[in-house]
């Protein structure tokens, strides 16, 4: 009930002429879009609801995105724009991203990207090639599809989010642990290969295996670090240029830390719009897309509606 409402509120402000106006405020300014998982037609999403987008709905979003604004790479999104690119488009330029890799995303995703013609940036977890199923989704399968906050808690900090570890906790203490479906496990060594050789797509780092970085020491973030850059090196012949810290997680040690590696930036999960004043390089913000979010709610958000500027 309470989604419906609130797909109604957006659609009526999205329909009302509102967003339109009020998307004059953005232009010219750069946005990065966070997404997790694609859903692909006729599979249930399965896993920690917010992360499982249905594969219509993301092309609901695409469509709103080649309306309301100009999709870029992320590497063209942080570089220099020329006089002549804001004299020909104004609009807000946008660029999109996916974290952890889900196998729905890599090709429902790639699919619905490649029928708009846009680019796109996949932070990977080559260490994660084998597992059945992310942590946080088999653990909120377990609990209905979502995940109690004293139970992420504790996953990501007490036990620092690592993979290994927190289904050892968990199994220790009776949860079952369901296996995920293809569609939501990570990407395998082959289709990580497949992903980067798309035309539109590029590879970035999410570290080796998606801890908290935060919760470990310098020696093991720098691990983390160097094990994705090497397997990005030898496997897809290109050094990773960005990465985004897992669950968001990120401190001053942690950028520092991010900082000695040849990364150009570090993203964060939240933060909204880039600011006129470009951020630190390692604690750039992004827009975190739940998988709730209507095309609408998307068009209001692009309008500056409910997002830092």
């Amino acid at each position: 009930m309470r989604q419906r409402l609130k797909r109604l509120i957006e659609v009526g402000a999205s329909r009302s002429g509102a967003a339109s106006i009020l998307s004059r405020r953005m232009r010219g300014h750069r946005l990065v879009l966070a997404y997790h998982n694609v859903v692909p037609r006729g599979e249930r999403a399965w896993g920690e609801a917010s992360l499982h987008l249905p594969e219509d709905l993301l092309r609901g979003h695409l469509e709103v995105l080649a309306e309301c604004c100009r999709v870029v790479s992320l590497e063209r999104l942080l570089g220099p724009s020329s006089p002549l690119d804001d004299d020909e488009d104004a609009r807000p330029r946008v660029a999109i991203t996916f974290d952890d890799a889900y196998r729905g995303a890599a090709i429902a995703g790639v699919e619905a990207l490649a029928a708009f013609g846009f680019d796109a940036t996949f932070f990977i977890n080559p260490g994660l090639t084998r597992e059945p199923g992310f942590w946080w989704d088999r653990l909120a399968m377990s609990r209905g599809g979502e995940l109690p906050e004293s139970v992420r808690a504790h996953c990501l900090d007490a036990l620092a989010g690592r993979q290994e570890g927190v289904l050892a906790w968990a199994k220790e203490n009776g949860s079952a642990l369901p296996e995920a479906p293809e569609h939501a496990r990570p990407g395998t060594h082959e289709g990580l290969l497949a992903l980067a050789a798309h035309h539109h797509i590029s590879c970035e780092c999410h570290t080796w295996s998606h801890p908290n970085l935060e919760r470990i020491s310098p020696e093991e973030r720098a691990t983390e670090f160097r094990k994705s850059s090497r397997w990005m090196e030898e496997h897809l012949s290109a050094a990773p240029s960005f990465v985004s810290y897992p669950y968001g997680r990120h401190d001053a040690a942690v950028d520092a830390d991010a900082a000695r590696h040849p990364y150009l930036h570090g993203f964060r999960i939240e933060g909204g719009w880039i600011p006129p004043e470009p951020p630190p390089p390692f604690a750039a913000p992004r827009l975190n897309v739940p998988a709730g979010l209507s095309p609408e709610g998307l068009r209001l958000r692009l309008a500056g509606v409910g997002v830092s500027r």
